[in-house]
């Protein structure tokens, strides 16, 4: 959990490489935590997993609660898991990464100090990047919504035709 990422890495190297972290849960409030503070790690690479259902520009992220529940049954009893890429992408901006590469439900994020190493790769469109690599769908609704999740800018529309 967000509370105890800290005590499980601290003796990880602070300048690590590359950072992975898929844990179906709390997986970007943990890799804010660990790019957080004076024992912050410093990778140069992120690469996560992202809840597939919501496309950029969503920005939604499971939150720490002591009462979230990962079931036995290899899904999150409240139906939700992780953040969407929007989300990720917003929050890692915050720590100096960038959007490299998306596929399905993993996300590739580098930091500004190796940017140059891609040159011409970045920016990504994260919404194209989306649109083109098909993720699956678990979710009917979001499923029937897929175009519009990626093209509509009026928020209050979208959430207005998704739960109609």
């Amino acid at each position: 959990t967000p509370k105890t990422i800290k005590n499980l890495t601290q003796k990880a190297p602070r300048d690590c490489t590359v950072l992975k972290m898929d844990i179906d849960g709390y997986d970007c409030q943990n890799i804010r935590v660990l790019l957080s503070g004076k024992d912050a790690l410093k990778p140069k690479v992120v690469f996560m997993e992202v809840w597939e259902d919501y496309p950029p520009p969503v920005e939604f992220s499971v939150l720490y609660h002591k009462g979230y529940i990962w079931g036995a049954n290899g899904h999150a009893v409240s139906g939700f898991a992780g953040c969407s890429l929007g989300y990720a992408e917003q929050m890692l901006k915050e720590f100096g990464f960038h959007l490299l590469f998306y596929y399905y439900n993993n996300a590739v994020f580098v930091h500004s100090s190796i940017s140059h190493l891609f040159q011409g790769q970045i920016p990504v469109d994260s919404a194209r990047m989306y649109r083109e690599n098909k993720p699956s769908f678990q979710n009917a609704a979001f499923k029937r919504m897929n175009n519009k999740w990626v093209q509509e800018k009026d928020m209050c529309k979208l959430y207005d035709s998704v739960l109609c």
